[in-house]
């Protein structure tokens, strides 16, 4: 059975993509749903929540070029129940050379 009481945030940075996600949502009948327009706010809202998110949508760019390990921040933190982040930059590879010992 579905549960309409979901808990469920949406963090992106396009206005538009976060209005059509939610009214994706409403359309299900899911209206507990807290969009955010920043990392900041997305850790705002999880770190001083007094109640989870069953649910979390993340835009990959939010993060940028700050550091922040996303994956590993949803994965550890216990008042998120599931969490799909989206459009994720490729990932960039390093090439690293040994260096050459003479034998």
């Amino acid at each position: 059975m579905i549960n309409k009481a979901l808990r469920i945030m949406i963090a992106d940075p396009e206005h538009v993509q976060r209005l059509r996600l939610e009214r994706n949502f409403n359309r299900q009948g899911y209206y507990a749903i807290a969009p955010v327009p920043s990392l900041e706010d997305l850790l705002r809202l999880i770190g001083y929540g007094d109640r989870g998110f069953d649910l979390v949508l993340i835009n990959g760019s939010l993060v940028g070029s700050e550091g922040f390990n996303l994956h590993d921040f949803c994965l550890d933190n216990p008042l998120i129940g599931q969490a799909f982040i989206y459009d994720l930059p490729p990932p960039q590879f390093a090439t690293l050379h040994a260096p050459e010992t003479s034998i």
